[in-house]
C-alpha cells in the first residue's frame, strides 16, 4: 500500500503523459509507468495487458499483438486506440483512416505514389486503396501511378554518363602525351618552389622547405609573428569547442544518455510524432538543470580563457617582434 501510495503521488507530481479512459488505476499506473521510463520506440512492443480499445494518449509503444494496430481516436488530439485489421476507421477512430499498414502498425490513410486523388476503403472492409487521379507527369494504370516519359530521365543520365567518360579520356590522353619543352617545366618548377616559405638565410644559399608534418607553427616563425598568432586562434577555437564538448558528454555519460536524444529522435507515424513530443518535453524538464550547468560552465570558461588567450597572444608579438630588425 505504501508503494502504491508513493507511485500514486510520483505520477501526480511529474504529470504523467499516459492517459487511459475507462480503465482502472492498476492499469494507468502500469502506463504511466512506462511513458515516464520508455523512450519512444517505433519497434517495441508494449507488454500491458488489457490496452485493446483503450484511448491512450501519446503511446510511447507499439500496440500489443492482440491488437496491434494504432488508431487515431477521432476528434481527440493525439489520443490512439489498439485495435485488430478489420477495425481500423470503426470503434470511435478517425473514419479516413482506414488501411491497416503492417509495417508501421497504424492505421493510416490511402497513400499511392503520385496519387493526386485516393481512394480508400469503408470502415471495417478488406483495406484495400486505390488512385482515381494522378498527378501531373503520372498516368492512372490498375489503381495505381505510373510515371510518364521515362524515356527523358534515362536520355539525361545516358548523356551525362557519356561527357564524364569523355572528360575522363581526354585527361588521361593528356596525361600521358610526352614532354616537348623539359626546359620549361623545371623554370616554371623552379619559380614554384621559390615563391615558398622556406628557412631564414643568405639570399645567395639554397635554403631548404619547412618539414610538412613537423613544423610546428604555433612556435616556429615562418612568416611574422602575424602567421603565429593566426594559428594559435585556431589551436583555441578548437579547444574552446573540444571543452565544452567533453563536457557536455560528460553530462551524457553521467546523468543521462538522453541529453544526446532529446529534439533529435524520428517519429514515422503520428503516434511516434506525438509520443516523441511528450516524451521530449517531459526530459526537456527533467534535465533543465543540466543545460543551465553547462551554460554557466560555458561562460565562465569561455570568459576566462578569453582573458588567458589575450595576454599571450599580445606577449608572444611583442617577443617576435622585438627580435626583428626594422
Amino acid at each position: 500500500a505504501m508503494i502504491e501510495g508513493s507511485s500514486s503521488a510520483l505520477s501526480r507530481e511529474r504529470q504523467p503523459l499516459a492517459m487511459i479512459e475507462g480503465s482502472s488505476s492498476a492499469l494507468s499506473m502500469q502506463m504511466a509507468r512506462e511513458q515516464l521510463e520508455e523512450v519512444p520506440s517505433a519497434t517495441k512492443k508494449s507488454i500491458i495487458e488489457g490496452l485493446c480499445l483503450k484511448a491512450v494518449f501519446a503511446r510511447a509503444m507499439l500496440c500489443p499483438d492482440e491488437c496491434p494496430f494504432a488508431a487515431e481516436v477521432q476528434g481527440r488530439f493525439c489520443h490512439f486506440r489498439c485495435v485488430q485489421r478489420h477495425e481500423c476507421g470503426l470503434v470511435g477512430t478517425d473514419p479516413n483512416k482506414t488501411i491497416p499498414d503492417e509495417r508501421d502498425w497504424t492505421c493510416r490513410t490511402c497513400q499511392v505514389p503520385g496519387c493526386d486523388e485516393c481512394v480508400h476503403s469503408r470502415p471495417g472492409e478488406d483495406g484495400t486503396e486505390r488512385c482515381k487521379v494522378c498527378m501531373t507527369g503520372y498516368q492512372l494504370k490498375n489503381g495505381t501511378c505510373k510515371m510518364r516519359l521515362q524515356w527523358i530521365r534515362q536520355s539525361a543520365i545516358a548523356i551525362i554518363l557519356g561527357v564524364c567518360f569523355f572528360a575522363l579520356g581526354w585527361y588521361i590522353s593528356i596525361w600521358g602525351k610526352p614532354v616537348v619543352n623539359q626546359a620549361g617545366v623545371n623554370y616554371g618548377d623552379y619559380c614554384r618552389t621559390q615563391a615558398m616559405v622556406q628557412h631564414h638565410g643568405p639570399p645567395d644559399v639554397r635554403q631548404d622547405l619547412y618539414p610538412l608534418f613537423s613544423t610546428n607553427l604555433l612556435k616556429t616563425n615562418v612568416a611574422g609573428p602575424g602567421t603565429m598568432c593566426l594559428f594559435r586562434f585556431q589551436f583555441a577555437i578548437i579547444c574552446w569547442a573540444a571543452v565544452l564538448l567533453v563536457v557536455w558528454l560528460g553530462f551524457a555519460v553521467f546523468v543521462s544518455p538522453d541529453l544526446l536524444t532529446v529534439g533529435s529522435a524520428d517519429a514515422a507515424t503520428p503516434q511516434m510524432f506525438c509520443a516523441v513530443i511528450s516524451w521530449g518535453h517531459q526530459r526537456q524538464l527533467d534535465l533543465l538543470w543540466t543545460k543551465v550547468a553547462w551554460l554557466i560552465f560555458a561562460y565562465v570558461f569561455s570568459f576566462v580563457g578569453a582573458l588567458i588567450y589575450a595576454v599571450r597572444q599580445t606577449v608572444l608579438f611583442a617577443h617576435v617582434d622585438a627580435g626583428e630588425v626594422s
